[in-house]
């Protein structure tokens, strides 16, 4: 999907897991009780994807906003493949009144 939509840097896939990965899963550290987060500009799905990943063996529901309904396609595809614990919302992010922990 990186080669069609242009998801994150060329230069960034040869070090995918640590500037991508590694960097998104940190964020659970710094709010280990947080269960419902938000992902702004959800984009290619970091952090939000990588969090529910991690989320969905212990509990928890991530939202991933983004105003461009094709990356929101594409995030779908990924929830649904991956039977994620998250919403994806085709949606402006200052239009939204979700209540969660983590933004």
């Amino acid at each position: 999907a990186n080669a069609v939509m242009n998801l994150v840097g060329p230069d960034s896939l040869p070090d995918f897991w640590n500037r991508h990965a590694l960097d998104s899963a940190q964020l659970l550290e710094h709010a280990p009780d947080a269960r419902t987060w938000a992902d702004l500009g959800a984009g290619a799905g970091l952090p939000g994807v990588v969090l529910a990943v991690f989320m969905k063996p212990r509990g928890g529901h991530v939202h991933l906003i983004d105003s461009l309904q094709k990356r929101c396609r594409f995030l779908q595809s990924v929830v649904d493949a991956l039977d994620l614990p998250a919403t994806v919302v085709w949606s402006r992010a200052e239009a939204q009144a979700v209540k969660v922990d983590v933004v």
